[in-house]
């Protein structure tokens, strides 16, 4: 394993955090809000990949960037230094708003909406410019599971060259990766996770394929959303902290022979162990989290990569066409089986194709035929729902109680 693999480090002040991060030697950290020189003075010297980024609301930050995108990245820029302080020399990256590029309000009204698209560059594009005034580098986008979505992606990057002469408005593509399988990311069980060959490593199907990567929150989260209370409590079985840890050594291999075989740079990943909200504070002084199990998760992380190692010999990349690999991948995990040649398989590559997936339902059976209607078989998570007529081989979209 080449990958860095590191953490995702929120309120360092708390009982227990730096005495987690010393014990796990993180080879990649996003510090968010709160920035201990000391600690991430440390954490420099042991290799660590150290990434700054401020809190603003998640998504929240929507209508100002759209209303002055330049002004916002200026302001956003401003508060993460002023917060940073004394650490802002060992800081290598910075990031910008939080998700917002997934907020609803984006993905409400984004489809194919290039003036969004273009406040969304801008806003990047700006920050990027400030941090390379001050010898940084620059994480951009930091969308949240499940997005940026396919079609979206090439818009943003088509007006990007437009605006700008390139297709990429920072140095770092900037993702968030979850998976909702206690099996972990490789599982093809899936659990409730319907769709994770299209949250784990989405990018290998981007066009064009951002060439530098880093997961900056990546971890097991219940389906369906939101999480109960953490994988802590959400992830209750004997022998819990070593397998949630093993989690991440998974998801690290997996985006080593990811970037292999595309001969994309990975930078690291971030996991996602401990967090800010409530339910991960211990009783008593509401300063200490409940760090049963953590220790021996940060043990386990600090024979992990510290370094990380340029690849010299790539994979070569498969023969079949990226969507179909996708759309399989998706197919296969649930069991169903996907052929490009019929009705049926065609149509759904052909709306792969523009930029919109339609995945697999299972049943309550466990099998991916959900139910028959007249002859008509319903077998996609999609709205309107997608029907297939055994009979004609015709695919339609609609309801097919209605009429």
């Amino acid at each position: 394993m080449t990958t860095r693999l590191g953490q995702f480090i929120q309120n360092p002040e708390y009982t227990g955090v730096t005495e987690y991060v010393r014990q796990s030697q993180p080879g990649i950290a996003l510090w968010c809000d709160k920035f201990p020189a000391p600690l991430i003075a440390e954490a420099a010297g042991w290799g660590c990949f150290n990434i700054g980024r401020a809190y603003f609301e998640d998504g929240g930050q929507f209508p100002e960037i759209m209303a002055d995108p330049i002004a916002t990245a200026e302001r956003h820029y401003a508060v993460i230094k002023q917060r940073a302080g004394a650490a802002w020399p060992y800081l290598k990256a910075i990031m910008g708003a939080n998700e917002y590029v997934g907020s609803d309000k984006f993905t409400g009204v984004y489809s194919h909406d290039r003036p969004i698209a273009e406040q969304v560059v801008r806003y990047e594009r700006r920050m990027w410019q400030l941090c390379q005034a001050d010898g940084k580098l620059y994480c951009y986008y930091s969308a949240p599971r499940g997005n940026v979505e396919l079609r979206d992606w090439t818009l943003l990057a088509a007006t990007c060259h437009k605006l700008f002469g390139v297709f990429f408005p920072g140095d770092i593509y900037a993702c968030h990766e979850y998976w909702s399988s206690p099996e972990g990311p490789l599982s093809r069980a899936g659990g409730n996770d319907r769709t994770a060959p299209y949250f784990i490593g989405r990018w290998e199907f981007y066009d064009p394929m951002p060439s530098v990567i880093a997961t900056l929150e990546c971890g097991y989260e219940s389906d369906p959303q939101p999480p109960k209370h953490g994988w802590q409590k959400d992830y209750e079985f004997p022998g819990r902290d070593p397998v949630y840890a093993n989690h991440f050594r998974q998801y690290a291999e997996l985006m080593d022979q990811l970037a292999a075989r595309h001969n994309v740079t990975y930078i690291g990943c971030c996991g996602f162990v401990v967090g800010r909200d409530k339910q991960w504070i211990s009783e008593g002084d509401g300063k200490g989290f409940d760090f049963t199990g953590i220790y021996e998760i940060a043990q386990l992380m600090a024979g992990w990569p510290k370094q990380h190692t340029e690849r010299s010999t790539p994979l070569p990349t498969p023969a079949t066409d990226k969507t179909e690999t996708m759309i399989r991948d998706i197919f296969n995990r649930q069991g169903a089986n996907w052929n490009p040649g019929d009705a049926f398989g065609g149509y759904i590559l052909a709306q792969a194709k523009t930029g919109r997936i339609i995945y697999p339902m299972p049943s309550k059976d466990g099998s991916w035929q959900n139910f028959t209607l007249d002859g008509n078989l319903i077998i996609a998570y999609t709205n309107p729902v997608l029907v297939y007529n055994k009979t004609t081989g015709a695919v339609t979209e609609g309801n097919p109680f209605r009429g």
